[in-house]
C-alpha cells in the first residue's frame, strides 16, 4: 500500500510572509502587517474549533477595515494639503509693506505693476467738440458746406488725420433746433495731438469760408476755442478760464492773444462802446477794435470789442485799461450787461 506524501505544513515564517503580502494587496497600513502576521502564526500553531476559526476571520476583517479607513483618511488629508497649496495667493500689498518696514535698508523694494483703468483708456483717445456759435446761420446749407459733395470734405479730413468727424445736424425739422456741433475723435489710441489739431484747423477754415464776414472771423475763432470741450482742449492757449479770458489763436499765419467782450446796450439797436475808440492802447503792440452799428459793421455776430496782440503781458494791461473805462461809463449809464 502506497502512502502519498502530504505537502509540508507552512512554517510560521512563511505564513507571516503570506499574510504581509495579502495585507499589502488589501491596502492595509504598514503598522498592521505585524499584527496580522502574529495572528496567523498563533492560528496555525494551535488547533481551533470552527467557532474559534470564525472569530479569527472576523478579527482579521476588522483589522483590515480599520486600516483601510485610516488609509483613506490619510489620502484625503494629503489631497487637502495639495489643494491648499494650489489656492495659495501672495499677501496683499499693505501686508508686504508692513513686513518690509522692519527689513534692512538695502533690501530691494517690491515692484508693483501699474493697473490700467478706464480713465487711462479714455485719455488715450483724443476728442474735441466744437460748438457752432448760436448767432451763426446753422441751416442745411452750412451742413452741406462742411461735408462737401457726397461727404468728400469730411472723408478727406478723416483720411489725412486718422480721426472721425461727426456733425450733429437734426434731419427732421424741429422748433427750436439744437445748436450744431462738430466732434473730432481719434480712430486709434495715443494718436499725436497734431492730428486732432489739423482736423480742427481744417474745419475752422471751412466755417470761416462759409461765414463770409471779415469782421466776425476773429469772434468765430475765439468762441470756437472758448467753448470747445473734450480731452483735447485749448487749455494750453487759454488764460482766464472762461470766455472773458485771453486766448492764443492763429490768424492769417500769426499767433495773437485775443480778448473779446460783448458791448452793453440800452436798446437792441444802440450799443455803447464806440467811445472806447478814442482811447489809445497803453502799448503800441495791441490793437483795439469795436464792432458795432457806428463802428465796424457786422452781418450776423452781435456787437463786441476785441483786443489783440502778440505779447500776453501787453494785452493783459490793455484789457484792464478798457474794462476800467467801461465800468466808469456804466456807473452813470443804465446799459447792460454790466462789465
Amino acid at each position: 500500500m502506497e502512502v502519498s506524501a502530504l505537502p509540508p505544513a507552512p512554517s510560521a515564517k512563511a505564513a507571516s510572509g503570506a499574510t504581509v503580502a495579502k495585507a499589502a494587496a488589501g491596502n492595509v497600513a504598514a503598522d498592521d502587517y505585524a499584527k496580522l502576521a502574529d495572528m496567523d502564526m498563533v492560528h496555525d500553531n494551535r488547533k481551533t474549533t470552527p467557532r474559534e476559526h470564525d472569530q479569527y476571520e472576523d478579527t482579521k476583517s476588522g483589522v483590515k477595515a480599520e486600516s483601510v479607513e485610516d488609509n483613506r483618511k490619510e489620502c484625503g488629508r494629503r489631497n487637502d494639503q495639495k489643494l491648499d497649496i494650489a489656492r495659495w495667493e501672495p499677501p496683499s500689498l499693505s501686508l508686504q509693506r508692513k513686513r518690509s518696514s522692519g527689513s534692512d535698508a538695502n533690501d530691494r523694494p517690491v515692484k508693483v505693476s501699474r493697473v490700467r483703468t478706464d480713465r487711462d483708456e479714455s485719455i488715450d483717445f483724443l476728442t474735441c467738440t466744437l460748438n457752432i456759435p448760436p448767432w451763426m446761420d446753422q441751416g442745411r446749407d452750412l451742413f452741406l458746406h462742411l461735408i462737401g459733395a457726397g461727404g468728400q470734405k469730411t472723408k478727406k479730413i478723416e483720411s489725412i488725420t486718422n480721426c472721425w468727424i461727426n456733425i450733429s445736424y437734426p434731419k427732421l425739422p424741429s422748433m427750436p433746433k439744437p445748436p450744431m456741433s462738430i466732434t473730432i475723435k481719434s480712430k486709434i489710441a495715443r494718436i499725436p495731438p497734431v492730428n486732432v489739431h489739423t482736423a480742427i484747423h481744417t474745419i475752422e477754415e471751412s466755417l470761416v469760408e462759409f461765414l463770409k464776414d471779415k469782421n466776425a472771423e476773429k469772434r468765430l475763432l475765439y468762441e470756437l476755442a472758448a467753448t470747445a470741450i473734450g480731452s483735447y482742449k485749448y487749455s494750453n492757449n487759454r488764460r482766464g478760464g472762461d470766455c472773458g479770458g485771453l486766448l492764443l489763436r492763429e490768424y492769417n499765419g500769426l499767433k495773437y492773444w485775443l480778448w473779446l467782450r460783448d458791448l452793453p446796450c440800452c436798446n437792441i439797436n444802440h450799443h455803447h462802446g464806440t467811445f472806447l475808440l478814442r482811447m489809445k492802447p497803453q502799448l503800441s503792440d495791441c490793437n483795439l477794435e469795436v464792432f458795432a452799428e457806428s463802428g465796424l459793421p457786422l452781418d450776423q455776430a452781435p456787437p463786441f470789442v476785441l483786443i489783440s496782440g502778440t505779447k500776453y503781458g501787453d494785452v493783459k494791461k490793455t484789457v484792464a485799461h478798457v474794462v476800467n473805462a467801461m465800468k466808469e461809463h456804466q456807473a452813470c449809464c443804465d446799459c447792460t450787461p454790466k462789465w
